[in-house]
């Protein structure tokens, strides 16, 4: 039972808690919010129990891991579907993609007050 998700959570958690936060949190690549510079000048007691649950949490996912691993097992050495199956029940099909905001010609904002609003839309 490999347990390396742990050091990449708890050191997530504790980056959002420190001081000096201003490298990017979790990969993000925007500018850190200035909220993000209002910090408490102690440590409060909810940090202590949300840490205590972070860890409680991440012991009953660790104790899930070989319930995990069986199913897993389970499911990867069961039977398979046949293409011809999935098509006869239409599972392969993509559904049809939404028309763009910018494709919507005619059509009003939700909020745009004082304006009717068009329903339908128009190809031009």
């Amino acid at each position: 039972m490999a347990v390396t998700f742990w050091p990449h959570v708890l050191r997530q958690w504790f980056s959002y808690r420190q001081k000096d936060r201003s490298r990017p949190i979790m990969g993000d690549r925007r500018p850190p919010s200035k909220l993000g510079e209002i910090q408490p000048d102690h440590w409060p007691a909810e940090y202590t129990t949300d840490l205590i649950d972070l860890l409680n949490v991440l012991g009953l996912l660790v104790d899930l891991e070989p319930d995990q691993a069986r199913l897993l097992d389970r499911v990867c050495s069961g039977p398979l579907l046949p293409i011809a199956e999935l098509h006869e029940h239409n599972a392969l099909e993509t559904p049809p993609k939404r028309p763009r905001k910018s494709a919507l010609r005619g059509q009003r904002e939700l909020f745009d007050p004082g304006r009717e609003r068009v329903l339908s839309t128009e190809s031009t």
